[in-house]
């Protein structure tokens, strides 16, 4: 985990580890008393390993009592978030589905949510894409960003809606509506696959002709399984020492034990 990592310095010491939504120290560490141990544990001159922590959720999760700093966060009901495609999306077998969540009540306290809070130090500190030319900020704030973003040309964390007048899906142009196309619809984004498309998409040149459409993938070449992976073999013939790109000593027996 990011923590483990963090803690052992690898693949280089920190001195700040930030992190969110999770509540790593707990639910998402598979392992609590390590995970808390590297959290509190000190090297020999008796400073912590993880310098300075700071964390952000909307609770007082397990993680927040060992944060040096605190960012208060919204909860869902308070806040833009996209189920996009880009990232675990909703989609089923036989149609490509997005959705968003939106603000519903606003916040009573002084607390951000915390994807804009990320945007906003994007641009504080001058990160490409998230600054003009000018030097002023992309991104107002979430919502900003999941319409205005584009990963590549026409393709950003929406796939409905897109296009200036809303037609065109998958790929297209920014829609300043697109949000509220998406709330006017319940939150959701579906599309249904034609029958000729539902079948063997590693092999269906109909699909793979709409995936190239939708941005999913870059050709529309088949997609072969591979009982025997040569990029595999490559990884573990690398722990064995062969050929020029090498692992870190640490990582050559999980690598050939586990790159099977």
């Amino acid at each position: 985990t990011v923590i483990r990592n963090a803690w052992a310095g690898d693949p280089y010491p920190i001195d700040t580890l930030m992190m969110y939504m999770s509540n790593m120290a707990w639910n998402s560490s598979m392992n609590t008393v390590e995970t808390i141990a590297m959290l509190t544990d000190k090297d020999e001159a008796g400073a912590y390993k993880i310098p300075f922590i700071i964390y952000s959720d909307a609770y007082y999760s397990e993680t927040v009592p060992f944060a040096d700093l605190v960012l208060p966060d919204t909860t869902y009901l308070e806040r833009h978030d996209c189920i996009s495609l880009l990232d675990r999306p909703i989609s089923h077998a036989d149609g490509a589905a997005d959705a968003i969540r939106h603000p519903v009540v606003q916040p009573d306290r002084d607390v951000r949510p915390f994807q804009s809070v990320l945007i906003e130090l994007g641009a504080r500190l001058g990160l490409p894409c998230f600054v003009n030319e000018d030097g002023s900020a992309t991104y107002r704030d979430y919502a900003d960003y999941i319409v205005n973003h584009q990963r590549t040309p026409g393709i950003g964390p929406l796939a409905g809606w897109r296009g200036k007048d809303g037609g065109s899906i998958g790929k297209g142009d920014v829609n300043p509506d697109q949000l509220q196309r998406y709330i006017d619809n319940g939150g959701f984004w579906h599309h249904d696959f034609s029958d000729d498309q539902r079948y063997y998409k590693m092999g269906n040149r109909a699909y793979l002709d709409f995936a190239v459409e939708m941005g999913f993938i870059p050709c529309a070449e088949p997609i072969v399984f591979q009982l025997y992976s040569e990029p595999i073999q490559r990884f573990r013939l690398a722990a064995r020492g062969h050929g020029k790109v090498q692992p870190p000593d640490a990582e050559r027996g999980r690598i050939e034990a586990y790159m099977d």
